[in-house]
């Protein structure tokens, strides 16, 4: 009797198994490629500007702004706050601007920063420090007029610290009182090597500097060696403000504003109350622990 199944022919059973064969070899393709295809797209990376007074707060606070948005890159550019003004007025361009408000304000004004995307961060401490052994053995700021101190140094006039130095000490009724003593030298870097080296009996600097410290062979002082006594009081001189905004000629805009807003959070500040800064006036940040027993 004649069978009346059909039975497919070889050709066609090999056909169909190579179309599935390449239907699996495609779709497995896919589920690999498209990750990677999205770890391969451009990243936008920011170039942004800040004073090397503040490196440790700020590379903290971009570090954690890059975990929030890995696919954003970040170009440090540092220098002091007046080079950096000057490069961006020359025409330079970047995405952020990190300064004060000597170099900040010019900047506004000359509109190479956006006013509408610009937010204060910390505002820097004025302290009274001295070598760990303290040969005057001075307690507060009353000792500033003690005889037993012989030398305090103080920036140039011309640096930040030094202007708002003249500014507190004039509000404070002290700049009579102690010219004969004080010790001026040429770079106000070198302030905290001067305490730590024992060449000054006081010194009154940017608080955040403290861990700055290097020796005439550019050498760490360690900050085990330097005491801070006291910090001078906020309204003894003008606002010492540290803020960011987003560069007019920025090629990432949007990204640059995220950065922004980052930091101005809770989270970005306490970088800065941990380093020895304080909040800006106005700004309600609770303060970290460690930054409340320093």
């Amino acid at each position: 009797m004649k069978n009346n199944k059909e039975v497919a022919s070889p050709h066609w059973t090999g056909f169909f198994l190579l179309v599935e064969i390449l239907f699996l070899v495609i779709f497995v393709g896919l589920m690999v490629v498209s990750p990677c295809a999205s770890r391969l797209r451009p990243q936008r990376t920011l170039k942004v500007f800040f004073p090397c007074g503040t490196v440790g707060p700020v590379s903290q606070a971009l570090e954690a702004f890059k975990k929030k948005k890995p696919e954003i890159q970040i170009q440090p550019v540092v220098d002091k706050g007046k080079p950096l003004a000057q490069r961006l007025k020359k025409g330079e361009t970047c995405d952020l601007f990190i300064g004060r408000p000597e170099e900040m304000q010019p900047l506004l004004k000359e509109k190479l920063v956006d006013p509408t995307h610009q937010v204060p961060i910390a505002a820097q401490i004025l302290s009274l420090v001295v070598p760990a052994d303290n040969p005057a053995n001075l307690r507060s700021l009353k000792d500033l007029t003690s005889p037993r101190l012989q030398t305090l140094a103080i920036a140039p006039a011309k640096s930040h610290p030094g202007k708002y130095t003249r500014q507190a000490l004039q509000r404070l009724g002290l700049t009579g009182k102690i010219k004969a003593r004080q010790v001026i030298p040429e770079d106000a870097d070198s302030l905290p090597a001067l305490v730590g080296k024992g060449e000054v009996q006081a010194a009154i600097l940017f608080r955040s500097c403290v861990q700055l410290g290097v020796d005439a062979q550019g050498k760490p002082i360690s900050p085990k060696r330097i005491r801070i006594i006291a910090d001078l009081p906020a309204s003894s001189h003008d606002p010492i403000t540290l803020s960011a905004a987003a560069a007019a000629n920025s090629a990432h805009p949007e990204e640059a504003r995220r950065l922004v807003a980052f930091l101005s959070t809770p989270q970005a500040r306490g970088f800065f109350l941990q380093s020895g800064f304080r909040k800006p006036a106005g700004d309600k940040t609770t303060s970290p622990r460690s930054a409340a027993k320093r």
